[in-house]
């Protein structure tokens, strides 16, 4: 076996089977016994199965994840359970959601491939090696005498169960998602140890300074950023599915937002190896009728090995047959590209060819015009080339709803924190209390969630999409900006103006913190003015409830509880006019920074 060349499929039959030391009756049980014992058996070594607890835990190994288990690792040993059963309840539910999709996935799709007797060039490849048989496929019709040159890991499915068991590499959205984190890693650690510094030079306590700013760290996170992400692609997994495309790998869902050009053979092999017709279409590039029917009498009385292009236009549409006799046939061949069938009708003979565009071309001297008139193919052939050509090139699209949520992470709710840290350095008192920063947190990524299922206008999937950060730090710096600068606008009315005490001061805060996150969503999910996008109907009403909860909520039981007061009439008012001013605001910024700004 070791004298067998490379590149067999070259050698003449007579002359393999000599270097193989065979016949054409095959082996010898005892040759065949000494062969297994010392090649081994023609079996491939199975590909060692990720565990299901191998698999929930690789759905916790992401940067974001990490931080999110170790603010709740703190909430514990500090004896606040509360804080660590929400932030550990989100990080388990996307996990889980994750983690399910993946195990759903499955293998499988096929393809027929015709082979002749023949030998080839040594640097013919692999896909034209029509003289060769691999293992793992089966014979669809036909019979042959076949002779077997390599077994097991030798063979070419060996090759490739070898390189499967590989890491598979990281995808450009794994990337992406790892370097975010990395980015909201080096903000919060920077920002939450220089604000607990700063609260223990002011004599503040210590204990509650550190409680301050972990819960700064948790607000800062983006929780649901995981969750968001994994309720985005099982969406697209769900909707591929639908249409019979098997995902194995999530995360290769957002690589499809990402790419310029997804090259696929026209058999389809790429999804589940099933052609559906489109169009058929005349010179002009106009849907004909008559194109489909010569396309279904070629289709309908071909004999070749199952093609699915054929069993496509058959399934589309049925033609009457009667009156057609099949006198003669020249099946597909690689050389000529064409198909041609020969029928009689009434007296006439007719023949009908399919093939390679070009190849087709080349036999043809004319064509015929919409209205029956025949023209020279040398006068139509540049605008049946430039149909083709605009047809080839149609295809880019999905992942404009998880940048949504990264952009409204870094916006009102960045703003929000950042105003925070800075209000606690001249108040003499914390801003929010850490179980109030967490339902702040809470409340405000309640419609963040809705996300996955929004609208998306046609000119976010226009162009393929990736993770920048620089443009997601610019999109924060912005937006986080101009929140910041209304939420000390706030301030200054709370204690310039209602002169407020400490709990009025933070029902206040919290009120005006949540309502803005709340609609500032509806201004920065789209680069359209907000009026004229619209927002999908779960994103629309879980923004209206939590709009409703942040004003009723200082008035409930529940309110008490977390520390807030009733607010006068008058003052939510006024906050609600800081709220709208803040909303016209964001809106004419978002127009100069997108025409700034491109990407």
């Amino acid at each position: 076996m070791n004298g067998i060349p490379e590149a067999f499929w070259c050698i003449k039959a007579p002359e393999l089977l000599q270097q193989l030391q065979s016949t054409s009756r095959g082996l010898s049980d005892t040759e065949a016994k000494e062969r297994l014992s010392k090649l081994g058996r023609n079996l491939l070594k199975p590909k060692k199965r990720t565990g299901s607890l191998t698999l929930l835990l690789a759905q916790f190994k992401s940067p974001i994840i990490l931080i999110l288990i170790f603010a709740a690792s703190l909430s514990f040993i500090l004896h606040d359970p509360t804080d660590a059963i929400i932030i550990l309840s989100i990080v388990i539910i996307s996990g889980f959601l994750g983690f399910w999709q993946e195990r759903r996935a499955t293998d499988g799709e096929t393809y027929p491939v015709e082979k002749v007797v023949g030998i080839l060039p040594a640097e013919m490849g692999l896909s034209q090696r029509t003289n060769t048989l691999f293992m793992g496929t089966h014979v669809v019709s036909g019979s042959a005498k076949a002779l077997v040159v390599r077994t097991g890991k030798d063979t070419e499915l060996g090759k490739v169960s070898e390189r499967l068991r590989l890491r598979a590499p990281e995808t450009e959205f794994e990337s992406g998602v790892r370097r975010f984190g990395y980015f909201l890693m080096e903000i919060t650690l920077i920002l939450v140890i220089g604000i607990f510094a700063a609260n223990v030079l002011l004599a503040r306590p210590v204990l509650d300074s550190f409680l301050f700013a972990l819960a700064l760290a948790v607000g800062l996170t983006p929780q649901l950023l995981p969750a968001i992400i994994s309720i985005n692609l099982s969406h697209g997994a769900s909707r591929m599915a639908e249409q019979k495309v098997i995902v194995k790998r999530l995360s290769s869902i957002e690589n499809f937002g990402s790419m310029n050009i997804l090259c696929s053979d026209k058999t389809g092999t790429l999804t589940e190896g099933v052609v559906r017709l489109h169009a058929s279409l005349d010179i002009d590039g106009k849907e004909s009728e008559k194109v489909l029917h010569f396309a279904y009498l070629n289709a309908s009385f071909e004999t070749g090995f199952t093609n699915p292009i054929d069993e496509a236009v058959r399934s589309l549409r049925q033609f009457d047959l009667s009156g057609y006799q099949k006198l003669d046939e020249l099946p597909y061949d690689f050389i000529r590209k064409r198909l041609s069938i020969l029928l009689f009708r009434n007296g006439k003979r007719i023949m009908i060819t399919k093939g390679a565009l070009l190849n087709v071309l080349s036999v043809c001297s004319a064509a015929e015009a919409p209205d029956g008139a025949l023209l020279g193919i040398e006068d139509v052939r540049g605008q049946i080339l430039t149909h083709y050509e605009e047809l080839s090139t149609k295809g880019f699209r999905t992942f404009a709803n998880t940048l949504k949520y990264v952009f409204m992470a870094t916006s009102a709710s960045f703003g929000n924190m950042f105003s925070m840290a800075g209000a606690s350095l001249f108040l003499p008192f914390l801003p929010l209390l850490p179980k109030q920063i967490l339902l702040t947190n809470l409340m405000t990524d309640f419609p963040e969630v809705t996300i996955a299922g929004d609208s998306v206008d046609d000119e976010m999937i226009q162009k393929p999409r990736r993770w920048n950060i620089k443009f997601i730090r610019n999109f924060m710096l912005t937006f986080g900006s101009l929140s910041s600068l209304f939420d000390y606008l706030t301030f200054g009315v709370l204690i310039l103006v209602f002169h407020a005490s400490t709990e009025q001061f933070r029902t206040g805060w919290f009120m005006e913190s949540v309502i803005s996150a709340c609609l500032i969503v509806l201004v920065i999910r789209s680069r359209r003015p907000f009026f004229k996008s619209r927002p999908g109907r779960y994103l629309l009403l879980a923004s209206f409830v939590i709009v409703v909860c942040a004003l009723v909520m200082p008035f409930s039981p529940v309110g008490k509880l977390f520390g807030f007061t009733p607010l006068a009439p008058f003052f939510i008012i006024i906050m609600l006019v800081i709220v709208g001013a803040f909303i016209i605001s964001a809106e004419i910024l978002k127009r100069s920074f997108y025409q700034k700004v491109k990407s």
